[in-house]
């Protein structure tokens, strides 16, 4: 995939160029996805008593005309294994060996008095790396990048000096409020604290939809519960 997206690049076709960027960057995180996620389901309430059977059955909120919101986990360890049935979506070992390497090839570095900083992939120290290690096309070296304010793990400031804009990175639904002087402002003074307000679109209220006279309802294995 590495050398198929440096043909694309060469020949321009930056739409796939960046769908191989994608897949070289992701996988090995889908591969390590826990098989065991929630899912949300609207259903009956006889699909509610089904459901209430599960080993994995979470919640559930009545809602208006007798339907319910359900969760409930995806991989029912009642009814499977990882050994006799493994997950299909999910190789664990994969992701495992992959980040394994990736701490291997960075300790030399982040383990260096002068690194301040590192995420993952990247480091921030005080001198300079030698060129035989540094390159913007060879897969497994270190892109220089510029200088940097770092407040804490995924929020930092890269200064850019030429025409392009700053890199601003900051983890949280403020993430859109801050500035290149917000980080300089900050690292000056750590007591500093900016106040704004944050709207989320997609925040629903379930509250409307629920009934006043809620009821708990116990499957048949559960009532000595």
């Amino acid at each position: 995939m590495y050398n198929n997206r440096s043909r694309a690049r060469e020949e321009g076709n930056t739409g796939l160029a960046y769908v191989l960027k994608i897949l070289i960057q992701s996988l090995y995180g889908r591969f390590g996805i826990n098989p065991r996620s929630t899912i949300s389901e609207i259903c009956t309430k006889e699909r509610y008593e089904e459901l209430l059977t599960l080993n994995g059955f979470k919640d559930a909120h009545p809602l208006v005309n007798g339907y319910w919101l359900c969760s409930y986990l995806s991989y029912d360890s009642s009814t499977s294994s990882f050994i006799n049935q493994p997950p299909r979506n999910s190789a664990v070992q994969i992701a495992a060996a992959i980040t394994a390497h990736a701490r291997i090839h960075m300790y030399p570095h982040i383990s260096r008095p002068d690194c301040y900083y590192t995420d993952t992939d990247s480091l921030v120290r005080s001198n300079t790396l030698p060129n035989d290690m540094i390159s913007t096309t060879e897969l497994g070296k270190f892109k220089f990048e510029y200088m940097g304010i770092f407040l804490a793990p995924k929020s930092y400031c890269i200064i850019q000096y030429n025409e392009r804009s700053d890199l601003l990175v900051h983890k949280g639904a403020a993430k859109q409020h801050v500035t290149r002087e917000w980080y300089i402002e900050q690292y000056n003074d750590r007591s500093h604290v900016k106040k704004v307000t944050v709207t989320n679109p997609f925040t629903v209220d379930l509250k409307p939809m629920s009934r006043k006279d809620l009821r708990i309802y116990l499957s048949p294995h559960t009532k000595e519960r």
